[in-house]
């Protein structure tokens, strides 16, 4: 990661500081999110392992898929407002295929390009314009050929099916606990990291396109309060239980220590918690992760991706964590450097930390 380390060498340590955490956050939740990717969906540890062994590199998504429940989907085709498949309804009526069967070892899917298409527009814009990203957002989903993912999921198959049906565009996402909708708008706070309130609000606008409802709203102005702490120079372990417990959160119910001194991570994952992909299974799982690899970036998202589950979602938001906590230098530098369109992000990591740079020295 040559061009994070020449930003590095800034003259101001807070500057440094400031840049690291933010290179971090960034790597961190696109390589947490592709090496998710082969174990999205699989519900036990035992047959992910029997498909993959113990994933601890990009690796093809397999075919069969033993889990796979793509056969099942119908998505009706109205006209050229809800076209968002662009033939891969083909590929869904075969039994096995997996969720993200057309990905290369390392390529991303498709909510982690969502995100990289928010941090395009933000560039863009020098802000984050709703209405910009929005016709971004159409003319990606509308368009053959801008992503090469399998699955698309619920939130926006029904968006667009009433997108043409004539609703208005503002009143075609249903409520959502999901948490991949949560991580695709999560770059909104590394925008304004020093004010949670403003990256709260911004998320809450750009989830009401897509994801909107308390739960992920809610989600979101702990994240943002959360990183703001981080990106202060506040560990992970009190930034996350200090803002859980200042608003009586009902996770701080689950005896996250215990079970790092006294279980295993499967333990955990399948008999204490779940690797769902609603908001209450994704994030209790997060937090737990976080606080035992608090130190280890790797290994907590390696720990993440041999889980299953909603690994895509819940190894991006736990990335960006623990890249934010500890900065650039503990993300493995050649796992990043193998992601399959690794030139692409590190010029949207260089245009999008410089725009912060300037916007932080104007403030």
């Amino acid at each position: 990661m040559a061009s994070t380390t020449n930003t590095l060498s800034h003259d101001s340590s807070s500057q440094v500081a400031f840049t690291s955490r933010l290179y971090g956050a960034f790597w961190g939740f696109f390589l947490g999110e592709a090496l998710g990717v082969p174990g999205h969906g699989y519900s036990t540890a035992r047959q992910l392992r029997n498909d993959y062994g113990w994933i601890n590199d990009f690796v093809q998504p397999r075919f069969p898929h033993p889990e796979s429940s793509l056969f099942r989907t119908h998505y009706e085709v109205i006209n050229e407002k809800n076209n968002i498949l662009h033939g891969r309804d083909v590929e869904w009526r075969k039994p096995g295929t997996h969720y993200h069967q057309n990905l290369l070892p390392g390529e991303n899917a498709l909510e982690a390009k969502l995100a990289a298409l928010l941090i395009e527009s933000i560039c863009t814009q020098g802000h984050y314009d709703e209405e910009a990203y929005r016709e971004l957002f159409l003319d990606f989903m509308l368009t053959p050929g801008k992503h090469s993912d399998t699955y698309i999921p619920t939130a926006y198959r029904d968006f667009f099916a009433k997108y043409a049906r004539g609703k208005a565009i503002d009143s075609c996402a249903d409520e959502s606990m999901r948490v991949g909708g949560l991580m695709q708008a999560l770059p909104l706070i590394w925008l304004t990291p020093y004010e949670p309130e403003k990256s709260a609000k911004a998320m809450r606008q750009r989830l009401a396109l897509t994801h909107p409802g308390h739960a992920l709203s809610n989600s979101a102005e702990v994240l943002a309060q959360v990183f703001a702490d981080l990106f202060n120079g506040v560990s992970i372990e009190t930034a996350l239980l200090t803002n859980l417990r200042e608003k009586h959160h009902p996770y701080l119910n689950y005896p996250f220590r215990r079970w790092i001194d006294n279980h295993s991570d499967e333990d955990v994952a399948f008999k204490h918690l779940r690797t769902g992909a609603s908001i209450d299974d994704a994030m209790p799982l997060v937090f737990y992760l976080v606080l035992k690899y608090n130190q280890d970036t790797e290994a907590a998202l390696l720990a993440s991706a041999n889980l299953g589950g909603e690994t895509c979602g819940r190894g991006a938001i736990l990335g960006a964590l623990l890249g934010a906590a500890n900065g650039c230098e503990d993300i493995p530098g050649e796992l990043v450097q193998k992601m399959a369109h690794f030139d692409e992000l590190e010029a949207l990591s260089e245009r999008f930390v410089n725009l912060e740079l300037k916007q932080n020295a104007n403030g």
